[in-house]
């Protein structure tokens, strides 16, 4: 549901023409990284590998590592969900003062607290 939500936001705010889709998408992915890392971090686990941006051979094209994003491409949920992977390791123990937090924030949301709480 919160990807829904900030979807909806970031679609109404193109619509208003105060971003276009590849801010909200950019914004995603920053956002999503940077929960996944966190994620990773409070579990003792690796960060991910960077991903490059780069213009494609045509320059109408966007790689985001390397997954091409066409121009006219319009920021959905299946394009995010394509560029954005969450890394493996899911389900390792909370570790540190960072994991005990997030074991506990975790616990105010059963239906997706897992086993760890």
């Amino acid at each position: 549901m919160p990807y829904r939500i900030a979807h909806r936001i970031a679609v109404n705010r193109t619509v208003a023409g105060v971003h276009f889709p590849v801010d909200s998408l950019i914004g995603a992915l920053i956002g999503c990284r940077l929960g996944e890392d966190l994620y990773r971090l409070a579990h003792g686990l690796a960060p991910l590998p960077a991903i490059a941006l780069d213009l494609g051979p045509d320059d109408r094209t966007l790689l985001c590592g390397r997954v091409p994003i066409a121009a006219d491409e319009d920021f959905t949920l299946e394009l995010l969900g394509r560029l954005h992977q969450p890394g493996p390791d899911h389900g390792a123990a909370p570790c540190g003062i960072l994991g005990r937090l997030w074991a506990k924030a975790a616990a105010e949301w059963p239906e997706t607290a897992g086993p760890e709480t």
